[in-house]
């Protein structure tokens, strides 16, 4: 059996959001990001969720490259909590929550005539698992 990965998604998230800006200075501060009630399915719907979740990022003062360029970057810390209301798990065993880390950097570089500026963003996040999380055992 071919275990390559497709380009399709793993997880289908819908949820509600909520974000909040505190400036601490030029370019720095936190970001509060609340997603209140949200679905998670996986892409087969063998598995749905139902969670709640925050995150804070906090944005580290930039750095200027060059006239006109700058780099800076974030840390990000939260959690997400639910239940699972679809899936291959007992009553006693549906709970979800995960701790969620993560860091991002970014460059805003100055570009030339035709294209003004150029952003580029990279971000890494995990979703440490505090429990077994219920999923479908056909995988």
């Amino acid at each position: 059996m071919d275990k390559a990965s497709d380009i399709g998604p793993d997880t289908i998230t819908v949820t509600t959001a909520y974000s909040k800006v505190f400036v601490w200075g030029a370019a720095t501060g936190l970001v509060l990001n609340v997603d209140p009630f949200g679905f998670e399915l996986d892409a087969n719907n063998d598995t749905r969720n139902i969670r709640s979740g925050a995150q804070g990022q906090f944005v580290v003062p930039s750095a200027r490259v060059g006239a006109k360029s700058y780099v800076t970057g974030d840390l990000t810390l939260g959690y997400e909590a639910g239940r699972t209301a679809k899936g291959d798990a007992p009553d006693d065993a549906r709970g979800i929550w995960r701790t969620v880390v993560g860091a991002g950097g970014y460059a805003l570089l100055q570009g030339g005539s035709v294209v003004k500026r150029i952003d580029i963003t990279a971000s890494w996040t995990v979703r440490v698992i505090a429990q077994d999380e219920p999923a479908d055992q056909a995988r």
